[in-house]
């Protein structure tokens, strides 16, 4: 490989599961081959020119290609970083298909200079609806390996409870869905009999409350999809209902919290309850997630529709929960927007108390981030 680092080895290699990635490998590719050395690349049965199409793409570097049976994410995952290991990669960037990485020259500098003693590394992943941190980069050869049949994660062999601590600055990885009938069916003949399987068959009330709201947040994309069909839109909504309701008293705060909280959200989008009903199971939720921006504006929607002055002083609440969020520094995308919205409902608020101030206060505090707009008309 051309470029070396001054151990003479390969820095970063770019390390990939495909199978019938043709609509958007290329794009993944491309995005990447800047910031990689070679590309290591497991396929597990592409039957529509894939592999063709990863060379082409990454014309000028190494591309090592190898074919082999789908198992589960994890072995597929840990195939692909060995193949990087034995290119001499120090290091392997895992992303899949309908990824793409932004900033890449960040991440190669953050690596060439990195004199730490980690050996995985987090990056921000951003979805159409979240912003997150997660691990993508993993010193190869390390302790570090691949768990998880679906939804795969990389666990330290020696302390599996071991969390990532270093996020690389300035990249990320943002993940664009090209082909959504192929994703409705991996979700519909893949993920769900998977985490259905293992949901039955689990007794660790933390891995069972995981997968189900795993396999909750798979309906609810399927639901997604049926946007068109609502008989199959609300079918699938309600399998997501009984999901969360599953694990919403689990004896795990991190599990029973969410769960509580996803529930109330699909239920709003149901109808099933009215505002004075939501407000009823949204005040003990707000105690129990006290700092969470996204109960925060749900409770002040909902007290909003009831009283309008009651309504403003939890949409101020709600704002700054959701500026304390935003300012820190762990998180500070908002990748709900949830900020823009606390002001935008504030001002809302104020204007139909009459209190023309506080409606210009709200406007101006939120207007900086909302679409264009957003706050036409409130001042």
């Amino acid at each position: 490989m051309e470029r070396t680092t001054p151990e003479n080895r390969p820095l970063l290699g770019l390390s990939l599961i495909v199978c019938d990635e043709a609509k958007s490998i290329a794009a993944t590719v491309e995005s990447a081959r800047g910031a990689v050395d070679g590309i290591f690349v497991l396929d597990t049965g592409s039957t529509d020119g894939t592999p063709g199409i990863i060379r082409r793409a990454g014309d000028g570097l190494p591309v090592e290609i190898e074919s082999g049976p789908f198992g589960d994410y994890a072995s597929a995952r840990n195939h692909a970083l060995d193949m990087a290991a034995r290119g001499g990669a120090r290091y392997a960037l895992s992303l899949s298909a309908d990824e793409m990485l932004q900033e890449g020259d960040h991440l190669r500098a953050f690596l060439q200079n990195y004199d730490g003693k980690e050996d995985a590394f987090l990056v921000d992943v951003k979805t159409p609806t979240n912003v997150f941190p997660y691990p993508r980069v993993l010193r190869t050869r390390s302790v570090w390996r691949y768990v998880g049949e679906i939804h795969e994660e990389p666990r330290d062999e020696r302390d599996p409870l071991r969390e990532p601590k270093v996020k690389i600055p300035g990249c990320r990885v943002v993940y664009e869905p090209t082909d959504p009938e192929r994703l409705l069916k991996r979700l519909k003949e893949l993920d769900a009999p998977i985490l259905s399987r293992r949901i039955r068959n689990e007794f660790d009330p933390l891995r069972k409350g995981r997968d189900a709201i795993l396999l909750a947040q798979v309906h609810e994309q399927i639901a997604d999809a049926a946007k068109g069909d609502r008989i199959a839109w609300s079918e699938e909504e309600f399998r997501a209902l009984g999901l969360y309701a599953l694990v919403m008293d689990s004896p795990i705060e991190e599990i029973r919290a969410h769960a509580r909280m996803k529930f109330l959200n699909v239920a709003e989008q149901l109808g099933i309850y009215n505002s004075k009903e939501m407000l009823s199971r949204l005040r003990p939720l707000m105690v129990e997630c006290a700092r969470d921006p996204r109960v925060a504006y749900m409770l002040a929607a909902h007290t909003a529709k009831v009283d309008a002055k009651a309504g403003y002083q939890a949409a101020r609440r709600a704002a700054e929960i959701a500026l304390a969020s935003v300012e820190n520094p762990s998180d500070p995308q908002d990748p709900y927007g949830l900020l823009w919205r606390t002001h935008l409902l504030a001002a809302m608020c104020a204007k139909a108390v009459g209190d023309e101030e506080a409606t210009r206060e709200h406007v101006l505090r939120g207007k900086e981030r909302a679409p264009q707009g957003a706050f036409e008309g409130l001042a």
